[in-house]
């Protein structure tokens, strides 16, 4: 049975990192095998929940240096792993440089999770400069995909593969909704009043701003509207 390990850097709260939670139910367990390893030892409020789903998990304690590129070599070679699904740059970049490459080394594929252009540029330019060394890249969107590009003196590197991706909500959570006013009642929102919700953390780039700039246009017209942000961060 082939083994597939879910790489990314951190397990907080975060669309990348739900996005592992929300899959766990549905892999296809009759043909592959499952586990999942990660960098920041700090960040890891949804480790019981992948082990819940009977995901096996490994901290690489990365938070300094790149020693963490050894103990990955170490845990594909105990562990026997075929193909190496990374979700974050800055892993993928360690990924793509210290994994074994060639016939029989793991197949390395790469979600990309958003567009070049926000990255930090030394993050930027290390993803760009290794990414030929990947199999095959997922984007989460055609606005995703369409972000990656090489430079124009850079054009002659290799692209692999590059796919749009699509995920969405677990049924199962989305079936809960319908049924629950535990939210309203909490807030002191009447259920016949329209609520608008997001969950995002809160970073510039996830663009509140425009969210905002957007509720007062929709208040003039429906005065009793109201929205609702829940996340973390520095904003």
């Amino acid at each position: 049975m082939k083994r597939v390990l879910h790489l990314i850097k951190g397990l907080a709260r975060g669309g990348a990192e739900q996005l592992l939670v929300s899959q766990a139910p549905y892999l296809d367990r009759s043909r592959f095998e499952y586990e999942v390893a990660y960098l920041l030892p700090d960040h890891d409020a949804l480790v019981s929940v992948l082990k819940h789903s009977g995901l096996p998990v490994h901290c690489l304690n990365g938070a300094r240096g790149v020693s963490w590129i050894v103990r990955l070599r170490r845990l594909i070679r105990d562990r026997g792993i075929n193909l190496i699904h990374v979700h974050s740059p800055y892993v993928a970049i360690g990924a793509r440089l210290g994994t074994p490459r060639g016939r029989s080394a793991p197949r390395l594929v790469y979600t990309e999770h958003s567009v070049w252009e926000f990255y930090h540029r030394a993050t930027y330019w290390g993803n760009v400069l290794t990414y030929p060394r990947g199999d095959h890249v997922f984007a989460v969107s055609e606005h995703v995909r369409s972000s990656i590009h090489y430079p124009k003196l850079l054009r002659f590197m290799r692209m692999p593969p590059v796919e749009t991706l699509y995920h969405g909500l677990d049924p199962a959570a989305v079936r809960m909704w319908d049924s629950s006013d535990g939210v309203r009642e909490e807030l002191g929102i009447p259920r016949e009043v329209p609520l608008v919700g997001t969950v995002a953390n809160f970073r510039a780039g996830k663009g509140h701003h425009i969210l905002l700039e957007a509720a007062l246009r929709v208040r003039r017209a429906v005065p009793e509207v109201r929205f609702l942000l829940v996340g973390h961060g520095p904003l």
